[in-house]
């Protein structure tokens, strides 16, 4: 392969305008990040609202499912996927993005990702962020204490049945 002289201006000049554009890129990845944070907060707020027992948000669900989403790369395209869908069937339905709509709204669009057929985005979606903050929710101590039991059976038996049965007299 020959590499000649207009080749390496060609080259020269694609890092110049790269290394030009580099900075805005990496403050719109910023900004994005911060819009699909914010989304993803209200996700699961909805998700798990907070009323008798303390929501999802209060518990720090959300700080797990962020944790998760900035550290592991195909998560995050998974949950970007995702937003971007919400956002995309809020834009068609409504005019607005998904942040800005009405409780209601906001709640019919889940319920579409949560009707949508099984190997769609929203779908997916729906179920990967679902399961992360069920599982992080109910495991968490302080909602434990709402269930009012003590233990799990093992390895001392239920309660109720450590004695042999009486026979009535």
């Amino acid at each position: 392969m020959n590499f000649n002289r207009r080749d390496f201006i060609k080259c020269c000049r694609h890092l110049a305008l790269t290394s030009l554009f580099f900075p805005f890129l990496k403050k719109a990845q910023a900004q994005e990040k911060h819009l699909n944070i914010k989304v993803l907060q209200i996700y699961i707020d909805l998700l798990l609202p907070g009323g008798e027992m303390p929501g999802a948000l209060k518990l720090g669900a959300d700080k797990l499912i962020i944790n998760k989403y900035e550290n592991d790369p195909t998560y995050a395209r998974a949950i970007r996927l995702g937003i971007a869908w919400l956002n995309y069937m809020s834009q068609k339905l409504n005019k607005t993005a998904f942040s800005e709509l009405s409780l209601d709204l906001q709640l019919n669009i889940i319920a579409l990702s949560e009707r949508s057929d099984i190997a769609t985005l929203p779908n997916l979606f729906y179920l990967t962020v679902r399961q992360d903050v069920f599982q992080y929710y109910y495991g968490h101590p302080e909602i434990l204490k709402y269930f009012h039991y003590a233990r799990p059976p093992q390895p001392l038996g239920f309660m109720d049945f450590t004695e042999p049965p009486q026979t009535s007299l």
